[in-house]
């Protein structure tokens, strides 16, 4: 869990394949439950051979105690192996001794027929519920470490973020639900497939975590939100009529998750709700805008800055603009390298990651500016690790394809 890193907003950009606007990237925490479970399986293994025969002398013969069985196996009426194999018989529910007189039970029956042991066993384990809906997690979330679900003290990892911070209370009944599944859906959700009881660990739950129906932990997701710039995310869209469209990103993969999109599709209002209620605390105050860690008005002109209706900024670039970040290290190495491959960039708004700041070139001689600045960094950067001219000549003809596909589409 130390190594765990959480994807940068940039790369999540880079990485959507959505031909449509992006108009709103945020970052939620989203809760889970860490749940403890006891539960009961249908197990089974090949018979000892004299598990085998006491069975059947039991099940198919007039034979009921140790003495007669003792006397058909060819056994001492005493012997050892003989009681201890009788006593674990009985403890895995096979047979029944009853004032000195054995009797097999329908688990011992059925293991007779099909001449292999079943028997019942308990295991404990520790199972992942979404805390909004109440959903099991599938097996990916327990099968790849990089699918990190993070303590709530985490703060390192957990900060700048939306969060759900209220959870829906895990009663047994959403558990106890899961023995309906079936083979596929068991094997989906990470359950055995002869699971036949389930049940919170309530005792384990009192004794680490008072109070609670689970430890929360969090999953750190990006989500984007697509459409027009009138209506992508409006009343109408968050309530399913206008097809309000998102895609969700897992926080330390990078990956799209299907799983939560279904969920945060069928959550679409507390989302808008929590948009909007950030909206109303900043109202009134002045918005302080941050790019990949830098202030904004530190190396933009604000004035020229367009704040479009859902809060994204359009920023034409000019010549002074250039001739202003080719003083800047800091800028060149942090944001301009960047505008290689893309023209938009996430925002923080007071410190809250969510609009986007989008570049254009209004005219051909600044696109020209740009490229060459860009390309002079690279000459640097590769002069600088000893790289040969014909290699950096090629790094700059790469850079010049990407640069034009990015720019003049």
């Amino acid at each position: 869990m130390a190594a765990a890193r959480i994807k940068s907003p940039l790369s999540i950009m880079r990485n959507i394949k959505n031909p449509r606007p992006l108009r709103r990237l945020i970052q939620l925490d989203y809760p889970i439950y860490n749940l403890p479970v006891i539960l009961k399986e249908r197990m089974s293994e090949p018979y000892e051979s004299l598990e085998w025969f006491i069975t059947r002398f039991l099940h198919e013969g007039n034979v009921h105690t140790q003495e007669d069985l003792a006397v058909r196996l060819g056994l001492p009426g005493g012997s050892r192996i003989l009681s201890e194999t009788l006593t674990h018989l009985e403890s895995i529910g096979h047979i029944r001794n009853a004032e000195g007189r054995y009797k097999v039970l329908k688990n011992g029956a059925e293991s007779f027929e099909k001449r292999e042991k079943i028997y019942e066993a308990e295991s404990r384990r520790l199972l992942y519920f979404d805390a909004i809906a109440l959903q099991p997690l599938p097996r990916e979330f327990y099968e790849d470490p990089a699918n990190v679900i993070l303590p709530a003290d985490n703060r390192d990892m957990l900060n700048k973020s939306f969060v759900f911070d209220l959870w829906s209370t895990l009663a047994d009944n959403p558990v106890k639900e899961l023995l309906r599944y079936n083979g596929n859906e068991r094997y989906s959700f990470n359950l055995p497939q002869e699971m036949i009881e389930i049940e919170i660990n309530r005792q384990l739950l009192n004794d680490n975590a008072p109070g609670l129906n689970g430890e929360i932990r969090f999953i750190p997701l990006f989500i984007c939100f697509y459409g027009e710039a009138g209506g992508f995310l409006t009343d109408t869209g968050v309530n399913g009529r206008d097809g309000a469209e998102i895609e969700v990103y897992i926080g330390t993969t990078g990956k799209r998750s299907p799983y939560f999109e279904h969920l945060i599709k069928s959550n679409l209002v507390r989302v808008w709700a929590m948009i909007q209620s950030e909206e109303q605390l900043n109202k009134g105050k002045q918005l302080s805008f941050s790019v990949l860690g830098l202030k904004l008005e530190e190396y933009l002109e604000i004035g020229r800055a367009e704040i479009g209706a859902t809060g994204n900024i359009a920023y034409p670039i000019r010549p002074e603009d250039i001739d202003k970040w080719s003083g800047s290290p800091e800028f060149q190495n942090r944001i301009l390298r960047h505008l290689t491959y893309t023209r938009e960039l996430p925002l923080h708004a007071n410190e809250q990651l969510g609009p986007i700041l989008a570049f254009r070139l209004e005219d051909k001689n600044t696109l020209n500016e740009l490229l060459a600045i860009l390309k002079r960094q690279n000459v640097a950067y590769y002069n600088k690790h000893e790289y040969s001219d014909a290699y950096i000549q090629k790094q700059n003809d790469h850079l010049h394809q990407t640069f034009s596909t990015t720019w003049e589409r």
